[in-house]
């Protein structure tokens, strides 16, 4: 997440909510579509283990682990990790504590029977709390969650739920649903919802739709992840009392962290709703105004009311649209409620000895892991580099993004990139401050690109777009150049490349990047294809798209109406 708001490779300015797609739109796609069925997709998931009925029952919190999928081909571990360095910041380099988290992991796979499986522990540099595993076997972690545990049961419990997506192989799932045909699931869902009387009388056609469509969307996809994290859950628990540790220190605080993290985190996601919601119907005003005035003296008098109707029916819309999605929340969450999840593992742990359940937590060696002094300077300084960016126009974050990016983290990519936005926004500021330099403060970015072992796609997008809107557009393609010849593996750097040579060197040569990648790493095909699209092309396809699903709603409403 970009913390101003300069413009993205698409061209359009981060931070500036666009207007969200009619959901008529992609129901009417959808609908065309819901005479292909979706046996496929049941068929593609049942081969998925652990998923349905078995959940919650093949995992008991003692005993023998279920065998783990028997046959299965490994990511190369190395690519995977050059794909996470193209995500976000990349990655923070933290050998010392890296060390003692592979340590931790080792015990882990021992004990599942897995020791010899690839993959190991790596650190994300991001200032969000986020943990995730990948197929290659790879575990990454935010600090967050290092300096958050209060005992080493706690990053265990971590470490083995992760663990547990890989052992249970729940990675197929993105594949089989992948595989699929979504459009004609959720057209299933949405034309049943939409057909129910049980809406009630005072709905209209439009409303059941938008209903069955928003719906729909989340019902088809929701319940395997609930499930997938259901047995995770089990898994780390069973892990975890395997080596000893405590279920009360352990699973149990690992799940109240995340309860608590969420439930800090719920004001602040309903202020940048608002935000939205506000950003929505201001867009919405503006653009009935423009596309009403010059029509004739009747039609410039009532554009001023026709821009406000236009700006409420917007945000009544958006309104509507994330209420639906609150509502049925607790139905398609990927993460099923918290407090539920804690609550299975409570019942779990019930009749097990007290000894088992409830001991002393092991604290020391990862207080000793993280007050290492390379290892402490680093999370201070990425602590700083964190705050700096919550308010780049702060006199403070001057001091803090210098420190940030002083001693071992002098060539990360996350202090680098919070010091030159500070340095961005405080240089060009009426009351710059003096010690801020007015020369080319992307030029920091730089120290990233010649740290092999630190080096972010992130970094490279940023001097590209910033040396691309001071209009020294040659110097930019030389570090896209630069950066894609050390992330081409990287499949996620792709569309962002894609996208910058289709502005600055034209779309056709996009659209052949586009093939390359597809050629390269199917899976990225959809994200490539886009990037490649032309903004004509873009205006076009919504015009035909609005244009077909109008005259397809209109017959529908037709036969509704007979």
């Amino acid at each position: 997440m970009r913390a101003n708001s300069q413009a993205d490779l698409s061209g359009q300015p981060l931070g500036r909510p666009q207007m969200p797609a009619l959901p008529l739109i992609g129901l009417a796609v959808a609908i065309a579509l819901s005479s292909m069925g979706c046996q496929h997709a049941k068929d593609a998931l049942a081969s998925v283990p652990y998923v349905g009925e078995k959940i919650g029952t093949s995992i008991p919190p003692t005993g023998d682990l279920p065998p783990p999928p028997a046959a299965r081909t490994w990511p190369v571990p190395e690519q995977d990790v050059l794909n996470q360095q193209a995500r976000g910041y990349g990655l923070a380099r933290m050998p010392e504590l890296e060390s003692y988290l592979n340590g931790l992991y080792a015990k882990i796979k021992a004990a599942s029977g897995a020791a010899e499986w690839p993959g190991s522990v790596y650190i994300l540099a991001t200032p969000s709390q986020e943990a995730y595993a990948t197929a290659a076997g790879n575990i990454y972690l935010s600090p967050s969650w290092i300096e958050s545990a209060e005992s080493e049961d706690e990053i265990v419990a971590l470490l083995s739920h992760e663990f547990g997506h890989i052992y249970l192989h729940y990675h197929q799932i993105a594949g089989a649903v992948q595989g699929t045909d979504q459009a004609a699931q959720i057209a299933a869902v949405a034309l049943a919802i939409a057909k129910s009387k049980t809406l009630g009388n005072a709905w209209t056609p439009v409303d059941t739709l938008v209903v069955g469509y928003v719906a729909g969307r989340d019902l088809s996809v929701g319940d395997y992840g609930r499930t997938e994290e259901i047995s995770a859950d089990s898994f780390s628990l069973n892990v975890s009392l395997k080596l000893g540790y405590s279920y009360d220190s352990g699973i149990k605080a690992f799940l109240e962290r995340i309860a608590s993290w969420e439930e800090s985190n719920e004001k602040r996601r309903q202020a940048q709703k608002e935000q939205i919601r506000i950003a929505i119907r201001q867009q919405a005003k503006e653009n009935s105004l423009k596309n009403n005035q010059g029509k004739g003296w009747a039609n410039d008098l009532l554009a001023p009311i026709l821009s406000e109707l236009d700006s409420g029916l917007a945000g009544s819309f958006h309104d509507l649209n994330s209420s639906l999605s609150e509502g049925i929340g607790s139905m398609t969450a990927k993460h099923p409620d918290i407090n539920a999840r804690i609550e299975r593992q409570a019942k779990a742990v019930d009749k097990l000895p007290g000894a088992l359940v409830s001991k002393d937590p092991v604290v020391k060696p990862l207080l000793a892991a993280r007050t290492l002094p390379v290892t402490a300077a680093i999370l201070k300084n990425y602590r700083l580099a964190s705050e700096a960016l919550q308010d780049v126009g702060a006199p403070i974050a001057v001091d803090k993004v210098k420190l940030a990016t002083s001693g071992p983290t002098a060539t990360h990519a996350l202090p680098l990139i919070a010091l030159y936005k500070v340095q961005s926004a405080q240089a060009s500021a009426p009351n710059r401050t003096p010690n801020v330099p007015r020369t080319d403060p992307g030029k920091v970015l730089e120290l990233n690109f010649a740290s092999p072992p630190d080096r972010a796609w992130a970094a490279y997008v940023e001097r590209a777009l910033q040396l691309q809107s001071v209009g020294d557009v040659a110097t930019a393609k030389k570090v896209i150049d630069s950066g894609m010849s050390n992330f081409r593996a990287a499949p996620e750097a792709w569309p962002q490349a894609i996208q910058f040579y289709g502005q600055t060197q034209g779309w056709q040569i996009a659209k052949n990047m586009a093939g390359q990648c597809v050629k390269e790493h199917p899976a990225m095909t959809n994200p490539c294809n886009e990037a490649a699209r032309s903004p004509a092309e873009i205006a076009e396809a919504k015009r035909q798209s609005e244009e077909k699903s109008k005259k397809m709603v209109d017959r529908m409403f037709q036969k509704w109406q007979k």
